[in-house]
């Protein structure tokens, strides 16, 4: 058995490691949303209909039908900010329903139809939401 100084050394190590890879892991738990969003474009508005919501952590998810100029149809994903931070300011999982129209603002996806949400604005005005 070594000194006790020297126990208590590694038992000193071996908490702040301990430490470290909660603290570390914590910080990595979040994701930029770089690899998703072009965070250098111009803010882009999408208007459209409520096929579904995901009132998820660690992002809420509003998918809508989006109408085009040509009559046709495309679907948008809605990137959103998380659950509890929406909690916090009275949303639930009943405040998006099918059906409604939602105008979104935010950063577009480097590929497909998404946005990172930074606005958004249901039934024109009755429940706003903006980072």
């Amino acid at each position: 058995m070594p000194p006790n100084g020297v126990l208590a050394v590694r038992v000193l190590i071996g908490r702040i490691m301990l430490i470290a890879v909660f603290v570390i892991g914590t910080a990595q738990s979040h994701h930029s949303s770089i690899p998703w969003y072009d965070l250098n474009a111009d803010q882009i508005t999408v208007t459209g209909v409520v096929t579904e919501f995901q009132f998820l952590n660690p992002h809420v998810y509003i998918f809508v039908t989006v109408a085009r100029a040509d009559g046709t149809t495309e679907e948008w994903k809605l990137e959103g900010t998380s659950r509890n931070r929406l909690l916090r300011i009275g949303w639930t999982e009943d405040s998006i329903k099918l059906g409604q129209t939602v105008t979104a603002t935010g950063f577009p996806a480097w590929k497909g139809n998404g946005i990172d949400t930074e606005k958004l604005v249901v039934d024109s005005g009755s429940l706003v939401w903006e980072r």
